[in-house]
């Protein structure tokens, strides 16, 4: 048997029908749809009509034009201080040719080797209230200068009061 045959025989038999319907256009209790009972009676509806396909399409947040298929991407330790995981987020990043990374650091210092090899891929990184060591290593840094912000809220309590 050829090579074409034995792909052709690994299709399933028959023929199968389905829906491609993107999970929030269900109904849901925030606007959107979910996992919740809207789902599950609609999966219920597609038995009763012998439709045995639901594609779902991406769902992550859009970004880049609101695309499904351009999604941001989301990373977290699993405990406070876990560099390993961090270090592995940033690596994942490059990998998927991310353009842009925001990330508060949980060791200023040791993450520098990966934020270095980030950047020469040519990845945007801007640190979130933690400046790096040394703090040229991302493109930016935001942070809020909270001594700053303590007297401007003391202030307005002041004159409020």
């Amino acid at each position: 048997m050829s090579d074409a045959a034995q792909d052709i025989s690994a299709i399933p038999q028959g023929r199968h029908a389905g829906v491609c319907l993107h999970l929030t256009s269900l109904p849901g209790p925030f606007g959107i749809g979910e996992l919740g009972a809207a789902a599950h009676d609609f999966v219920d509806k597609m038995r009763a009509m012998e439709l045995s396909v639901w594609q779902f399409l991406p769902l992550g947040p859009t970004a880049y034009g609101d695309s499904p298929y351009q999604p941001l991407s989301t990373f977290a330790g699993k405990y406070d201080g876990d560099v390993e995981t961090q270090i592995a987020a940033v690596e994942s990043c490059i990998a998927s040719g991310a353009k842009g990374i925001l990330i508060t650091p949980t060791d200023s210092r040791a993450l520098v080797p990966v934020i270095t090899q980030a950047r020469d891929n040519g990845v945007l990184v801007i640190a979130l209230d933690t400046q790096f060591e040394p703090a040229d290593a991302a493109d930016a840094t935001f942070a809020t200068d909270n001594f700053k912000a303590g007297e401007l809220i003391g202030q307005w309590a002041a004159a409020t009061l």
